[in-house]
Formats: structure tokens, C-alpha cells, sequence
């Protein structure tokens, strides 16, 4: 297992997400923007509905950004990452015991142990 930060909240990943507030700000004051000129301009309602709308999805795509950069980053508390990459692409054998012991009825699909010659579902032979 990998070593994680003591406190598991590092500087950089709270850093990391400041583009994407600044974008987000951006697309709120474009909804604004887009809102407000639609409709001094006369255009259709729909068009100010849909600035609004940019708004309110922008500002919640936003809060969401700001409290995920102060949200903890390890909430169990524990100092180890939960796995390696290692036991994530090589799984250990046990891992594959339960799919090699049970087979597929082939009428209803209920899964069957190898040992079982009639299915408990259906009861067809298998």
C-alpha cells in the first residue's frame, strides 16, 4: 500500500481545482450576460430563460467545486491509500474460486454449483 499525506489533505489537490472555479465563474457571469442583453434587446423569452438557466446550472457546478476543495480528501482517516495498483490488476486467486465452482442453468440462467446436476430453480438438468 502507498503512503498517502498525513492528514490526507494536500495543498496541491485543493490548488488543483481553482481552474475550474475560475471557469465556472466564467460561465456564470456569461449567464448573466447572456440573460440580461437577451432581454433588454426584446428577444423571445426563451432566450433569457435559457441565460438563467446557464446561471443556475453554472453556480451549482460552482458550490459543488468550493466544497469539494475544503471537503476532507481521506475520511477514514487512515494514513494508506485503500489499494496498489498491483492487487487491482493482478487479483489473487481466490478472487476467481467462486465463478470456477458454479456454472449457468441453460433454461433460467440461475447460477448452480458445479457439484449439482439439476437446477433448484427450474429443475432442469445441467
Amino acid at each position: 500500500m502507498k503512503p498517502a499525506t498525513s492528514d490526507g489533505n494536500s495543498l496541491l489537490a485543493r490548488v488543483a481545482i481553482i481552474p475550474f472555479l475560475v471557469v465556472t465563474l466564467l460561465f456564470i457571469l456569461f449567464g448573466l450576460f447572456f440573460a440580461g442583453t437577451s432581454s433588454r434587446m426584446g428577444a423571445p423569452w426563451i432566450f433569457p430563460v435559457f441565460g438563467v438557466g446557464f446561471t443556475v446550472v453554472a453556480l451549482s457546478m460552482f458550490l459543488v467545486g468550493l466544497l469539494g476543495m475544503f471537503a476532507p480528501r481521506n475520511p477514514s482517516g487512515s494514513a494508506e491509500l485503500p489499494q496498489d495498483a498491483d492487487d487491482v490488476l493482478n487479483p489473487p486467486e481466490s478472487a476467481y474460486r467462486s465463478r470456477q465452482e458454479t456454472r449457468a442453468c441453460t433454461y433460467c440462467g440461475t447460477r448452480v454449483e458445479e457439484s449439482i446436476h439439476r437446477c433448484p430453480n427450474c429443475g432442469a438438468g445441467v
